[in-house]
């Protein structure tokens, strides 16, 4: 059979090319020719679940994909198991802050600085934040946990105002009340300047 002067075919997956149908369909057919088509498949099947994985799970990443063969290489972050929780965090009273001079957030986060790394119940990675209470919370809900404890703290600070002795030096009792009514105490205001320090790799 003569060869078609237009027929003209190159193979994608491994460089081969003919002119005529006869020897592209035999190439088809070859072990090396199924076998590329299999290991192409099965490399965009790991693709899409290695995608589905980076979307379900914050935190992952997809380290390396070698396209000549399919090893797959994933580091997931795992924060201490056994770090403090932040209810944990014993914080100065009112009375020690006003001494010292700290408002609430610079008090806190103090205390958790002067912690051993691995223990804080806080950090970011990736640029998530992270806290343990219980176990570890990332992102929107690591952010109401800290709301949460810096809620309860205010309270507590408060109600340590209210019952302070009225007799205290004006300038401390002023202080004291300064600090534990007039001082925002938030997520925002606990990580402000330390967000840099609690980064973890």
């Amino acid at each position: 059979m003569p060869q078609s002067k237009t027929y003209y075919r190159k193979c994608e997956m491994c460089g081969y090319e003919c002119r005529d149908t006869s020897s592209w369909s035999k190439h088809n057919k070859t072990k090396k020719h199924l076998q590329r088509i299999k290991d192409k498949n099965r490399m965009l099947e790991l693709e899409n679940e290695l995608l589905k994985l980076k979307l379900q799970n914050a935190g992952t990443t997809i380290n390396n994909i070698d396209n000549s063969n399919t090893n797959i290489q994933i580091n997931v972050f795992t924060p201490n198991p056994n770090a403090n929780n932040l209810n944990d965090i014993i914080i100065p009273t009112l009375k020690e802050m006003a001494e010292r001079e700290d408002i609430p957030s610079v008090a806190i986060q103090k205390v958790i600085m002067a912690m051993e790394e691995k223990v804080r119940p806080i950090l970011y990675h990736k640029n998530i934040l992270y806290v343990k209470q219980d176990e570890w919370k990332q992102d929107q809900e690591a952010e109401k946990e800290l709301n949460k404890f810096c809620n309860n703290k205010y309270a507590l600070l408060n109600e340590e105002f209210l019952n302070m002795d009225m007799n205290l030096d004006s300038v401390f009792y002023d202080r004291c009340m300064e600090y534990a009514m007039m001082h925002p105490l938030d997520k925002d205001t606990i990580i402000h300047k330390l967000k840099t320090k609690l980064i973890q790799q």
